[in-house]
């Protein structure tokens, strides 16, 4: 990122690959609409799959606030993967990713870029692949270092009650679905007794949330992913490893 020289930057992981028009289709968004960031869905390819999943991030292409623009990203509305993405390039601290994160350091970056840009696109096709095989980070076995993802929201959150308190509900059910989301894995894997006071911590924050209040504020997936998660935690975290519930909406 340091040797970039472009407007634009753009993300690939090792494994995946792009359409042949998805940075066209970008970068012409990006122009057309003066955008700071463009968005694209992105196709789940299984490596024993014949046909990958759709996952799109908008369903009609959308030009949107700062303010907006946050909001979809607080209630799941779009995807946090750098890699859907094209950013315009800065020269300013907040254009790096924090090496001080072990986990999750894409979604605090994308937050990053979304709190300072003033205009965001979403494009309802899909043209990133995102391929998946066993050896891919979500297939590995549970470690300590999923707890950074707590971390990240942590600061999520501080952020949103200091510049935008009024989004602090909304940041609060981020928080909750990425609790969830470390417990049902943890739960999943057999492994709690090894981190038994982190279980216990998340379990009783999880299930002091209230339903009422997560019926108002988070989409259908992620009220289901709580719901699941309050009653099971390793049901929750079996279940997230089919692909359907773990990226689409």
């Amino acid at each position: 990122m340091e040797q970039a020289r472009g407007e634009f930057v753009g993300f690939v992981d090792a494994d995946d690959w792009v359409a042949p028009d998805f940075y066209e289709r970008l970068y012409r968004a990006a122009t057309a609409e003066h955008a700071d960031i463009v968005s694209m869905g992105f196709v789940v390819v299984e490596a024993d799959a014949r046909h990958g999943m759709d996952c799109p991030t908008a369903a009609e292409y959308s030009v949107l606030g700062p303010k907006d623009a946050l909001c979809r990203y607080l209630d799941g509305g779009m995807d946090i993967h750098v890699c859907t993405k094209i950013f315009r390039r800065t020269e300013s601290a907040a254009f790096r990713f924090d090496d001080t994160l072990a986990i999750a350091e894409d979604r605090m970056f994308v937050f990053r870029q979304i709190i300072q840009a003033e205009r965001v696109v979403l494009l309802p096709q899909c043209g990133y692949y995102y391929f998946q095989n066993e050896n891919s980070a979500v297939h590995q076995a549970f470690s300590a270092k999923e707890f950074g993802d707590t971390e990240v929201s942590r600061r999520i959150l501080d952020t949103i009650r200091d510049r935008f308190p009024e989004l602090y509900p909304q940041a609060q059910c981020m928080d909750i679905s990425a609790k969830c989301r470390i417990l049902g894995k943890l739960a999943a894997s057999g492994q709690t007794n090894a981190y038994r006071d982190q279980y216990q911590q998340l379990k009783r924050a999880i299930n002091a949330y209230p339903l009422r209040s997560a019926w108002k504020l988070m989409g259908r997936k992620h009220f289901l992913v709580l719901v699941l998660t309050k009653f099971s935690p390793r049901i929750a975290g079996m279940a997230r490893k089919n692909p359907w519930l773990r990226y689409r909406k």
